[in-house]
C-alpha cells in the first residue's frame, strides 16, 4: 500500500504541473504553481513511507489536491483572442 501512495503522489503530481503548464498564465506563475503542486503531491505521496499510522492522512490530503487540481481544470476557460 506504501508503494501505491507514492506512486499515486508521483501521479497526481505530473498531472497537476501538466494540467498547469498548458494554461495561458505568465511562466513565473507557471514556475511557482508547478513547485507547489509537485512539492504537496510528493510530499504527500511519501508520508505514509515514514510512519503507517499516517496513510489515512496521506490518502486524504491526496484526495482533496486531486480534487481542487480537477475543480481547477474544470472551471478554467480558454481566454478569446
Amino acid at each position: 500500500m506504501i508503494t501505491v501512495l507514492a506512486l499515486l503522489g508521483l501521479i497526481l503530481g505530473a498531472w497537476s504541473v501538466r494540467s498547469i503548464c498548458i494554461k495561458q498564465q505568465s511562466n513565473i506563475k507557471k514556475l511557482v504553481k508547478s513547485f507547489v503542486a509537485a512539492f504537496y503531491f510528493l510530499a504527500f505521496g511519501g508520508l505514509s513511507s515514514e510512519d503507517i499510522n499516517k496513510m489515512p492522512v496521506a490518502i486524504v490530503m491526496l484526495l482533496l489536491g486531486a480534487a481542487v487540481q480537477w475543480y481547477a481544470n474544470r472551471r478554467y476557460k480558454t481566454p478569446e483572442e
